[in-house]
């Protein structure tokens, strides 16, 4: 499972290179291990009683999660083809 993981977050890093300018990939990549971080700050404090979670709330969060998430590369492609 945690080489799973390793290669998600690994995998994003030449989706978000392709996104930003090049003389901005170094933000593009702070801002994205920045934002990982804080999310992994405040899981606890969101999700306190992981543990009290039933299968249904848990398969309802993670459908809310993959529309949020298929939602965000929808805007990014579209960023990516229309440059302001």
């Amino acid at each position: 499972m945690n080489t799973d993981i390793f290669f998600v977050l690994n995998g994003a890093i030449p989706f978000i290179l392709a996104l930003v300018p090049v003389e901005r990939s170094g933000l593009g990549i702070g801002m994205y291990y920045g934002g990982f971080g804080a999310g992994i700050s405040f899981f606890d404090f969101i999700l306190p009683k992981i543990g009290a979670m039933t299968p249904v709330l848990g398969g309802i969060g993670g459908a809310i999660t993959f529309a949020i998430a298929a939602i965000c590369i929808i805007m990014s492609q579209r960023i990516k083809t229309n440059p302001s």
